[in-house]
């Protein structure tokens, strides 16, 4: 930059990240965990036009010129998502539909972004359409200029628009079309309109941004109005290429099809040519088209329900639903291998999403893997164990969480079911709102357990306040003493439905003795039996009252953890005992769910995850029979320990992935955590980390939709008596740290693992941990056990393994 002193004109175009893919070692260097050399190599031509931004930037702010200079940073089109030579895609639109070359979004959304001080406001998302042609008009708009014999231009003055001074949209419509292919699309408002030699298509961006549902078929007449538009905007564009208007080909083959108004246009002789209205004329019948497109807005609705669609944000992503089940193991699903328990709901999802193999709790016990789905963070370091029910909120408000993410990025975000991560500030009051709780942590809405199905107080709260709670019977709560007013198991025996060691004998509520002293709340107590049924209403009743704007719906399914009293339905459905009918329990509410996203249309709309917080108990302080009645069924399947355990059953659970559209059925090994959804989910909507939130988070949306079978270098667990580390096939198991524990998981006819030696196990040869490889193999083990201290001793991100998020 040469002067300052007089205005100046740049026109900076980058050759990168276009091929060929090739960087120099400063910026390689950047991005070590990547091991795909293209992709490597795309990210550091990113990082390197990145840094020329950056320097750009800089000198403006040098010279003391940046209030008064507009910087506009886009890209030319989409990145390359498909290779005619079959090679793996570097570039990722996700979560857009297509990539250079083609008119999905994918191929025609870009990145785009204005620097304009002393005109417009920074640090704010714009979110109505915008164009690369509106870049010429803007700038011809702010000098005043005039074009070239008053032609009118296909771009408008954005300014005003960004600046906020300007309501509505810049542009009533926008083009495209490729001559080369016999392709144009249009969009208006919200709908997507693309035409080709094969077919129509039309898709609602506002509900479908990743063009999966082609709702033509829906809306014929419509579509007709809408080939009309195109083909009057086509027939102002000279000269012509020698095919017919888009807006007037036929459909072949079994693409979506729709009747156009009047007779197919006759293509012209003499070169292809025809003949046009004069362009005043043109442009009258545009302007009439265009208004009608306008008066239409969006297509007829094509999924249930009646809410307006002005109200709903713009949905830029998916819903999310994750459906947190409750000592469910690896070998307790149909898909995973059970054989004595049908799991029809589940094994849907495994069957048309992604089942993991590799796929892991962040903990053996619930309070923790909870606290790190949350989070992004391992619960050691909040010092996260089984909390009993009268807790503080562990969670402290201010954290950052999956739902303040997700809320900030406009979604509309719930929890229904166990919670289990404390409530309230110290000493709660029950008979008034408990703060902090899910509210103060990003959560909208709220129907909670407040801790589990075996520790008072054994009430509904909604929105933190006791559901149906006289207040002439106040409920107090203790885990310390006593308290009068009820019987206790261990003093009436005789009164239970079921034996309780002595931890569960306290308060006997509805036949059965639990962890823990209540008083009063007779009218608020809930009815084991019903508790699927409530819990599965009020989730269905989000979904509804949400289906208008993008949602995030966490849901930790009680089901099976103790004690085990399914509703009467499932009943002696498998022969196994309340155990195994609490699966399937569990499994109709996954079907229930899923039958509400496909009640309102949402099924193709909404990412799904399905998995455990820990690994499964038999016996865990109630006599149900579901030891004597297991039979052949594995619960944990091939994998030693459970619940509780260092060994693979203790974390390693079932983890299913369903989104149609985005993510190919099958089968992943990709190595993931829980721990690793928060960062992936705020990939997804693209909000950023700072380096201190969710340090322990790492992006794996590859993995999730299945294009990265590797996923973590390394994976971190923790159990009652130890943690542990994986890293590729070998696992190694600290020595105890708590080795009094080993004789309570013992009680619980569980192998620990706790050991006062280190132990190492090749997960490939060896995946029932029998074999403890550390003293042949005493190098592999110490390197282990260094990289185990590190995370133990971090206290930010890794930037590295965050997959450029932070």
């Amino acid at each position: 930059m040469t002067t300052a002193d007089k205005p100046f004109f740049l026109y900076l175009a980058y050759n990168a990240p276009h091929a060929p893919l090739q960087a120099t070692e400063k910026y390689l260097a950047r991005f070590p965990q990547v091991k795909d050399p293209k992709r490597r190599a795309y990210m550091a031509m990113i990082s390197a036009v990145d840094d020329g931004v950056g320097q750009v930037l800089d000198e403006l702010d040098r010279r003391g010129i940046a209030k008064d200079t507009a910087v506009y940073f886009l890209s030319d089109n989409g990145g390359v998502v498909t290779h005619e030579t079959g090679e793996q895609p570097v570039a990722d639109n996700a979560p857009l539909r297509g990539g250079k070359s083609q008119l999905f979004e994918g191929g025609v959304r870009v990145p785009f972004a204005v620097r304009w001080p002393s005109k417009i406001a920074g640090g704010r998302d714009y979110e109505r359409p915008v164009s690369s042609l509106d870049i010429f008009a803007t700038l011809a708009n702010e000098l005043g200029l005039a074009t070239r014999s008053g032609k009118p231009l296909d771009g408008v003055d954005i300014t005003p628009y960004l600046a906020g001074t300007t309501k509505g949209d810049p542009h009533p419509a926008l083009f495209w079309r490729k001559f080369d292919q016999h392709q144009g699309a249009m969009v208006i408002g919200d709908v997507k309109y693309i035409a080709t030699p094969d077919g129509k298509a039309a898709f609602n961006l506002r509900t479908d941004i990743g063009e999966t549902r082609n709702i033509a078929k829906q809306n014929v007449e419509t579509m007709a109005k809408f080939d009309q538009l195109y083909a009057a905007w086509a027939g102002q564009m000279a000269p012509k290429p020698a095919f017919p208007p888009l807006g007037t080909w036929p459909a072949k083959g079994n693409a979506a099809t729709a009747a156009t108004a009047g007779k197919p246009a006759k293509p012209a002789e003499g070169g292809g040519r025809r003949s046009v209205k004069p362009a005043s004329s043109r442009r009258r019948a545009l302007a009439g088209l265009l208004a009608l497109g306008a008066a239409l807005g969006a297509f007829a609705p094509v999924r249930a329900g009646s809410g307006q669609a002005a109200d709903r944000p713009s949905a830029r992503t998916p819903n999310i639903v994750i459906l947190y089940a409750d000592d469910l193991g690896y070998g307790d699903l149909g898909s995973y291998g059970a054989r004595r328990v049908a799991t029809p709901h589940s094994d849907r999802l495994a069957a048309r999403g992604l089942r993991f193999t590799d796929a892991y709790a962040p903990a053996a016990t619930c309070t923790p893997s909870r606290y790190a789905l949350l989070t992004g963070e391992y619960g050691f370091r909040s010092n996260a164990e089984i909390l009993p029910g009268d807790a503080p909120a562990l969670i402290r408000p201010g954290t950052t969480t999956i739902a303040s993410v997700l809320k900030s990025r406009g979604y509309r975000t719930a929890v229904v079911g166990k919670w289990h991560l404390g409530l309230g500030g110290g000493t709660v009051d029950w008979n008034s709102r408990v703060a902090p709780g899910p509210k103060e942590i990003g959560f909208d809405y709220s129907f909670l357990l407040p801790a589990t199905l075996d520790r008072v107080p054994t009430v509904y709260l909604e929105d933190q306040g006791v559901v149906g709670l006289d207040r002439a019977d106040p409920i107090s709560v203790s885990y310390a003493a006593p308290l009068p007013g009820r019987p206790v198991g261990r003093e009436h025996p005789e009164m239970l439905r079921y034996k309780a060691d002595d931890q569960h004998s306290d308060s006997i509520i509805n036949g059965v003795s639990r962890i823990g002293y209540m008083r009063g709340g007779k009218s608020a107590e809930w009815v084991d039996e019903d508790i699927h049924t409530v819990l599965a209403s009020k989730a269905r009743g989000f979904i509804r009252d949400n289906r208008e704007r993008p949602f995030f719906l966490y849901f930790p399914i009680p089901d099976p953890h103790v004690p085990r009293l399914p509703g009467k339905e499932f009943a002696g459905k498998t022969g196994m005992g309340p155990r195994g009918d609490a699966i399937v329990e569990m499994d109709w509410i996954v079907g229930q769910v899923m039958a509400e996203l496909r009640a309102q249309g949402l099924e193709r709309d909404t990412l799904v995850i399905l998995s455990s917080d820990n690994g499964p108990v038999l016996n865990d302080g109630y006599e149900d029979g579901a030891v004597q009645q297991l039979g052949d069924h594995r619960p944990g399947g091939i994998y030693r320990g459970g619940k509780y355990s260092a060994f693979e059953a203790g974390t390693r659970v079932p983890l299913i992935a369903y989104w149609p559209g985005h993510i190919r059925p099958g089968t992943s090994p990709a190595l993931l955590s829980h721990v690793d959804l928060l960062a992936t989910c705020a990939r997804l909507v693209k909000a950023r980390l700072a380096p201190e939130q969710a340090i322990d988070s790492r992006n794996m949306l590859s993995a999730l939709l299945g294009t990265d079978r590797k996923g973590r270098d390394y994976l971190f667990t923790e159990s009652v008596p130890t943690r542990a580390i994986r890293s590729g096939a070998f696992k190694y198991i600290a020595p105890a740290r708590y080795p009094a524990t080993a004789a309570f998981i013992a009680g619980k006819g569980i192998e620990g693992g706790a050991s006062a030696s280190p132990q190492l196990y090749d997960l490939r040869r060896d995946p029932s941990e029998r074999r403890n490889l550390a003293s042949a193999r005493p190098a592999l083990a110490a390197r282990l056990a260094a990289e185990l201290r590190a995370v133990e001793a971090r206290r930010i991100a890794e930037p590295a393994r965050t997959g450029g998020l932070r």
